[in-house]
């Protein structure tokens, strides 16, 4: 089976499974109760889910992340944690757990462990090793414990040695290139970054995923990744989505409602629905910055514009231009320069 066959089968069946999350658990098979487990394991992957049956073939990537990669290994430890086999990902889970990092943080270290055994029998056509697989795991436990032993310990090895995992391999062969694991919480959180900005990443190493400004910047790459894939009307509901998230807080509705502009003066079918929400959700006129309010009320006017309405568009630039004929000069020069932008594409020749 080729790649592309066999992700477009993923794809088909993270769909039907997507549309059962309404069903009690008991009533799903286990592989499909794994599978949910893991797709609900992010909420800002919801819209991407949402929208799988309309997305040609190939695997949706968002940045350096293949989000269907990502979650079958969260369905793989998903069905150990449920089979407590092996039983040493449920202990590693509890110990990462209280020693402070969230539930999905703790399983990305344990899926770390997971890739590396899987990659390493994809590249190296070998069997799984299971001794190798549990070592390793094993060895995160006793780091987190006493990280100082382990890692004296790795130093010490030589690397013609037995590997400290089990495996039987040499050290070299084997966990001389990743072990000691990285157990900084900020490594394992789940950020997806685009080229909008809702929080920076000093705040996304310190706040969990699911704090509203880092939701939303993860949010903000399924609708960039959405929008290059072809999909508008999945990164619309993806906008929308981020809207009735932030909906509570001034600052989040400001910077959504900005990205819902920008979106909508680059796809012109969007415009009437930018402005509804506009009208419904931005607090306009409640700006102490002039140079702000100002960029607000053109942005407004460039919406009409592409929405066909270009006489409403004209007269809000005229009560503009009359307002700051002689104001700021800051101010005046913005005006100016989208008014010229206006006139090149509106104003007939």
């Amino acid at each position: 089976m080729s790649v592309d066959s066999l992700t477009q089968q993923n794809q088909q069946s993270f769909a039907r499974v997507w549309g059962l999350r309404g069903l009690d658990a008991d009533a799903l098979k286990p592989e499909e109760r794994h599978l949910l487990r893991g797709m609900q394991a992010h909420r800002a992957l919801y819209p991407l889910w949402d929208r799988l049956n309309h997305l040609d073939a190939g695997a949706p990537v968002i940045g350096s992340m293949n989000p269907i990669a990502h979650t079958i290994m969260h369905a793989i430890l998903e069905a150990q944690i449920e089979d407590a086999d092996p039983s040493e990902v449920n202990a590693a889970l509890e110990d990462l757990m209280q020693a402070g990092f969230s539930r999905n943080e703790a399983l990305h270290v344990l899926g770390s462990m997971l890739a590396l055994e899987l990659g390493e029998v994809v590249s190296s056509n070998e069997s799984y090793n299971d001794a190798r697989y549990r070592g390793r795991i094993a060895l995160i436990r006793q780091q987190l414990k006493n990280p100082e032993d382990v890692e004296s310990r790795l130093r010490k090895m030589g690397r013609n040695e037995r590997c400290l995992c089990g495996s039987g391999k040499k050290f070299k062969k084997c966990c001389l290139d990743h072990l000691p694991v990285d157990l900084k919480r900020s490594t394992w959180a789940f950020v997806l970054n685009s080229d909008f900005l809702y929080a920076v990443p000093s705040f996304m190493a310190q706040g969990g995923e699911d704090e509203l400004f880092v939701l939303l910047q993860s949010l903000s790459a399924v609708v960039q990744t959405l929008e290059q894939m072809g999909d508008e009307e999945g990164a619309w509901h993806a906008l929308e989505d981020m809207l009735e998230l932030g909906k509570d807080d001034e600052a989040a509705v400001e910077d959504v409602c900005q990205d819902i502009v920008d979106f909508a003066l680059n796809h012109y079918d969007f415009a009437e629905r930018a402005l509804a929400i506009l009208d419904q959700s931005h607090p306009y006129g409640l700006e102490s910055n002039d140079a702000v309010q100002l960029t607000w009320d053109l942005d407004r006017a460039d919406l009409l514009a592409r929405a066909g309405r270009v006489e409403e568009s004209a007269a809000i630039y005229q009560q503009a231009l009359e307002r700051w004929q002689n104001g700021n000069s800051d101010v005046r020069e913005i005006l100016m320069n989208r008014w010229d932008l206006w006139k090149s594409d509106w104003q007939p020749q």
